[in-house]
């Protein structure tokens, strides 16, 4: 069985790349986020709008409580995930868990493209979206840090991510 988990900030790419690597794996994808919007039927934004961050954190808990106990798939989990309920704990006893390290100017660029789809950055843009990240990614990274394997930007492709999860379960 083989649980691949993709951690960290918003706008690093874990679906995308979540998606790719399933597929290459021929196992399922599952995103935290979709399954609470399917769950809840209501959008991530209207979540937070509606019933604050602390709700959609306790929702992210139940989902991961939730996810398929006896079966390998690839998972990508909200942002901050991690660093709420113990949840990084719980994420390393279901699978391996990789984090997508990237710099801020990089998170910045990708975010300003998409803020209005992200409920915490969604009025933020210039020099207010970069001191925002870097002040979360900075309160975060001893969390994301926790993760079985970490990759830097350039890794970030299917062919290094198999290689470097090959070369982890070597070791193990």
């Amino acid at each position: 069985m083989k649980r691949i988990i993709l951690i960290g900030f918003m706008g690093a790419g874990k679906t995308t790349l979540g998606k790719v690597l399933a597929e290459t794996l021929s196992i399922p994808f599952y995103d935290t986020d979709s399954l609470i919007e399917h769950h809840t039927n209501s959008s991530i934004s209207s979540i937070f709008l509606n019933n604050g961050e602390s709700y959609f954190r306790n929702l992210e808990k139940e989902t991961i409580e939730n996810l398929p106990k006896n079966s390998s798939y690839v998972l990508a989990v909200g942002g901050g995930l991690p660093c709420f309920n113990n949840l990084m704990e719980i994420l390393k006893t279901l699978g391996t868990t990789v984090y997508l390290k990237h710099d801020v100017t990089t998170l910045s660029k990708r975010l300003t493209n998409h803020a209005e789809e992200r409920p915490l950055v969604a009025e933020m843009s210039g020099d207010a979206l970069v001191s925002y990240i870097q002040e979360k990614v900075e309160e975060r990274e001893m969390v994301y840090k926790k993760a079985q394997l970490i990759l830097e930007q350039e890794e970030q492709n299917i062919d290094s991510i198999i290689h470097r999860l090959n070369l982890l379960h070597q070791k193990s």
